[in-house]
């Protein structure tokens, strides 16, 4: 699915060849639910889902990205954003509440015969320089004081989103998750390149994962999204970024990247 706004960024494109994928969502939609939800997800059910609430007018620039999946033996929705600001916007939820609703508007037109809506669940991926300091409530956002809260708090529209901030957590921690080589490859590519990172560095820190990802198996025009990736946000010549996975990754990893 295409990157919601004017414009496709690197991010966007890599985001959205990667995640699309539930193979390659799952592990990182496991790690931003809570583990008692988490449980009760039947995991089997889970699939990518068309997001036709489209506003091209609309100026952000952002990867999105809804799966439908059974939670508890009921249908629900799972909405996934990628964030790519330098910092942490204290818009996001009041942005997130309008996907939101417009996803509900599109599938209450596409099942009249349903009385009722699903669930969903809204979760954002950020990978910023700076770490998450906004809140993650809409609520958070109104002008309410201790007594104002309590009182107007339920007449409130209220939404509340799951946060991966990928600037706060250790390549450790990533490589923990249970997730596919290659979804861990993308998530520590966004997570490392930071503007000024080292790539030679970058690259030697990632090599078993490039290695992981290369052995799985149907992950060649991936793994080439996730070289173009690099080089795009790097500017990088052709010629620059073989050199680099010559000597980071391996000559034979690097013949048969190239090759890829």
């Amino acid at each position: 699915m295409p990157a919601t706004g004017p414009m496709s960024t690197p991010h966007d494109s890599l985001f959205c060849q990667v995640f699309s994928d539930p193979h390659h969502a799952e592990g990182e939609l496991r790690a931003l639910l809570p583990a008692d939800i988490e449980q009760q997800v039947a995991w089997h059910t889970l699939e990518r889902l068309p997001a036709t609430y489209k506003d091209v007018a609309h100026g952000d620039r952002h990867a999105d990205l809804l799966f439908g999946v059974e939670i508890g033996g009921e249908p629900a929705l799972l909405y996934l954003l990628l964030e790519h600001k330098t910092t942490s916007d204290r818009r996001t939820a009041l942005q997130l509440l309008t996907y939101v609703s417009r996803i509900l508007e599109q599938y209450d037109r596409d099942h009249p015969q349903d009385a009722r809506l699903p669930p969903i669940l809204a979760m954002v991926v950020y990978h910023g320089v700076k770490g998450w300091r906004r809140s993650t409530e809409l609520l958070d956002l109104f002008h309410l004081n201790a007594v104002t809260r309590r009182l107007l708090a339920p007449y409130l529209p209220q939404l509340r989103f799951l946060l991966d901030d990928l600037s706060a957590i250790t390549p450790e921690a990533l490589a923990a998750r249970t997730q596919t080589a290659l979804a861990h490859l993308v998530l520590g590519c966004l997570q490392r390149l930071s503007e000024g990172a080292d790539l030679g560095r970058v690259m030697r820190g990632l090599r078993d994962v490039f290695r992981a990802a290369h052995a799985a198996p149907d992950t060649g025009a991936l793994l080439s999204a996730v070289l173009t990736y690099i080089a795009r946000v790097r500017d990088l010549p052709h010629d620059d970024l073989r050199n680099i996975i010559r000597v980071e990754l391996g000559p034979d990893l690097e013949q048969q990247m190239t090759s890829t």
